[in-house]
């Protein structure tokens, strides 16, 4: 399986022993080599993405909560959101609580297609996920991958795929106000947005790329056939 955390948490459930798992992560093609590192957009706008369903697993309530005071704090600062609105209560309560938002410095753009979604990796700042639980999350690799930095939370297996403090920030699940530190540690310091993204690209090669995935399958397959 592709985190250790997935493995412990089969093993609990289903009795397997942790000796008969190996860690193979997950990989993804490579985009190519991004453009130099934009802390902000040319307009000088500073834009968060968050990308996944509208359900209380992925955090979004907690994100929308977030979304306010940083706003108000960093007037540089927009929020695009890219999924579909599953829970048909999230965002609707932000439009009635902030119309001046919502529309304008906050877009929820639905469903998007794969496309669309590379280009709003290619153009944010970044990749914020507040997740309740991931057994990996895919999304960080693929927002690392465009050398981006990623705010995920400290649960799941999130945190074998974000290096806290490196390569992004975790937050703790489901609160707000750490969330919210997060936020605006990066949306006040482009240096720090520019060194996570930069030290992002290069974990994703070495980590999360379609090659090493290959590479590690081929060499798990190896090793069992041996056997």
């Amino acid at each position: 399986t592709h985190t250790s955390q997935h493995r412990d948490t089969i093993c609990a459930e289903d009795g397997y022993a942790p000796s008969r798992f190996s860690i193979v992560t997950h990989g993804l093609p490579d985009p190519g080599e991004p453009a130099p590192f934009a802390a902000e957009n040319t307009d000088g706008q500073i834009e968060f993405l968050f990308v996944g369903r509208f359900e209380a697993r992925k955090g979004i309530d907690v994100l929308l909560s977030a979304i306010p005071p940083i706003i108000a704090a960093f007037p540089q600062v927009h929020f695009t959101l890219a999924g579909g609105r599953d829970d048909g209560v999230a965002w609707a309560a932000f439009e009635r609580n902030y119309p001046a938002l919502a529309g304008s410095r906050v877009v929820s753009l639905g469903r998007v297609p794969a496309e669309t979604l590379t280009s709003l990796y290619r153009r944010c700042a970044v990749l914020v996920a507040p997740s309740r639980y991931e057994s990996f999350g895919l999304i960080y690799a693929e927002a690392m991958s465009h050398g981006k930095p990623v705010i995920g939370c400290r649960s799941g297996g999130t945190p074998e795929v974000i290096t806290d403090g490196v390569t992004g920030l975790l937050a703790e699940p489901g609160d707000v106000p750490s969330l919210e530190a997060c936020l605006r540690r990066l949306a006040g310091d482009a240096d720090l947005r520019r060194r996570m993204g930069e030290a992002a690209r290069v974990d994703f090669l070495r980590r999360f790329s379609a090659q090493q995935l290959a590479e590690a399958t081929v060499a798990l397959y190896q090793q069992v056939a041996k056997r």
